[in-house]
């Protein structure tokens, strides 16, 4: 199946058009989740009240992914492969843009559909964006963005990721986890950006 017609009326102005796809992968994993993967999502510890806003959404499952490294961006997956993976729905401004699959037994290993998501928590980062906020935190990895209950922002694309850290400029503190503060001390290394406060 092609996604062209949905890109066609997205491009026609129906934004909601383009993530049919997404939304129809996600449904049909929520739908195929059994009871004891649920149980494994509880049991990683992320709030029940946080966890029961993305079960509301229809934006957390689980799935069976095939995944590979592109030469260019993040890691990227199928549906239908031997990795076992946690599916959240990566959101922009309410709207679903992405799936992110994350391995729940290694922190560091996630993936994405289609590469468009940049990060877990979009809406933290348009606050500071707009004024709303003078500060934004950034965990690491997408399990510790569900253990803090959504707070915050994690990462899932640097390449996209450090362009719109850096356009929050000095008026914005960053307050990262070890290993968020350890990846952008890497990437912003001359002036001109948003002020960084020690590990939290």
């Amino acid at each position: 199946m092609t996604d062209l017609p949905y890109l066609e009326a997205a491009l026609a102005g129906n934004r909601d058009a383009w993530v049919c796809p997404l939304r129809d992968e996600l449904n049909a994993a929520i739908a195929g989740m059994p009871h004891p993967a649920m149980s494994r999502v509880l049991a990683l510890g992320a709030p029940n009240r946080f966890l029961g806003q993305l079960v509301a959404a229809g934006d957390v499952a689980a799935a069976r992914v095939s995944i590979h490294r592109p030469r260019r961006g993040p890691e990227l997956f199928e549906i239908g492969g031997p990795d076992a993976r946690l599916l959240i729905g990566v959101r922009e401004q309410g709207v679903l843009v992405d799936i992110c699959a994350l391995a729940t037994h290694e922190a560091n290993q996630w993936a994405l559909r289609r590469g468009d998501g940049w990060c877990l928590g979009y809406d933290a980062w348009l606050a500071c964006e707009t004024g709303a906020a003078r500060a934004l935190r950034i965990v690491a990895t997408p399990l510790a963005w569900l253990r803090g209950g959504g707070a915050g922002v994690c990462v899932l694309d640097w390449d996209i990721g450090v362009r719109m850290l850096r356009g929050l400029g000095e008026g914005v503190t960053l307050k990262t986890d070890r290993g968020a503060g350890e990846r952008l001390r890497a990437l912003l290394q001359h002036g001109g950006f948003a002020r960084q406060r020690g590990s939290e």
